[in-house]
């Protein structure tokens, strides 16, 4: 390779490299990195603190885009198991609801523990504490059952 053409290649890779940098999956990846192994983090208590690692596949963002595709619109990178690692077969690109739906604990208005609640009594929940007025009170305590 000419001296020319290498400087020309070693230009256009910066560029994808700067452009990668500003798509949302690599924010995404970015993020989810930074939760697990950076201990200045404001989320570092709930993810590297807890264990939660990101796989050694994942250290290279191509691998990851590989795996997971680019993020959609709307949508963030979720773990199925919320007590498993960032890894392909554990993660998946979810809304904002889904993700409400798979936490380890779920509050309500009272502030009361429902960590033993099932994911349609959560779905339920979240339905409850985000339309207020829309289902009877005693509905949404009959489901305290943690």
């Amino acid at each position: 390779m000419t001296r020319r053409k290498r400087s020309t290649f070693l230009k256009d890779r910066r560029a994808a490299v700067r452009g990668a940098r500003e798509t949302p999956g690599y924010k995404s990846w970015e993020h989810m990195r930074g939760r697990c192994r950076n201990p200045k983090h404001a989320s570092y208590s709930e993810y590297g603190e807890r264990g939660i690692t990101v796989c050694e596949r994942w250290d290279d963002f191509d691998n990851f885009l590989d795996d997971m595709g680019e993020r959609p619109p709307g949508m963030q990178v979720d773990r199925i198991d919320v007590d498993g690692n960032y890894e392909p077969k554990n993660c998946r690109w979810a809304t904002k609801w889904q993700q409400d739906i798979n936490r380890r604990v779920i509050r309500d208005s009272d502030h009361e523990s429902l960590a033993c609640a099932t994911p349609h009594q959560r779905s339920f929940l979240w339905l409850a504490r985000c339309l207020p007025g829309c289902l009877p009170r005693s509905d949404f305590c009959a489901l305290k059952i943690a």
